[in-house]
């Protein structure tokens, strides 16, 4: 799968305005807020504990699809492609759901941005999670090697 690379997010911010895409929430990183120079806010055990807390109860919420009948009423799916992803979002069975749930929930929480890609193989659908850019990473949209570079 081809994709696009960007050195930095100044390029990013450049190509979506050229392709007429809209960011209707920037978002605000929470690393952003830390009062602290040296990021010792960020990294202080009651907002860890704060964050850590959140994601683990939210991730251990049982996920169940559900199909709405004609008459409004609803039955649970237990098979087929998607109950299959909720099952086990990564495709690993060594990594738990709630596993992967976490360190979404935790990418959102401290990073403002989380992302999971559907990703088709030969066991069926999975979600790749994308990590958010750090400052010292350069953003990308696809993880594949770059299809053209920009900058």
């Amino acid at each position: 799968m081809a994709g696009l690379y960007f050195e930095h997010n100044g390029l990013l911010n450049d190509w979506t305005a050229a392709n007429n895409i809209e960011v209707v929430d920037a978002g605000q990183p929470l690393l952003s807020y830390d009062a602290e120079p040296d990021g010792h806010g960020v990294k202080s055990h009651p907002l860890r504990e704060v964050t850590d807390f959140i994601a683990r109860m939210i991730s251990s919420l049982p996920l169940k699809v559900y199909k709405r009948e004609p008459d409004g009423s609803r039955i649970r799916v237990r098979e087929g492609p998607l109950a299959a992803l909720v099952a086990n979002p990564s495709g690993n069975p060594a990594i738990p759901p709630s596993a992967f749930w976490y360190a979404l929930i935790q990418d959102g929480l401290l990073a403002d941005r989380y992302l999971a890609i559907i990703d088709q193989t030969n066991n069926g659908l999975r979600l790749k999670r994308i990590p958010p850019a750090d400052g010292n990473q350069p953003s990308t949209i696809s993880t594949s090697p770059p299809a053209q570079k920009c900058g």
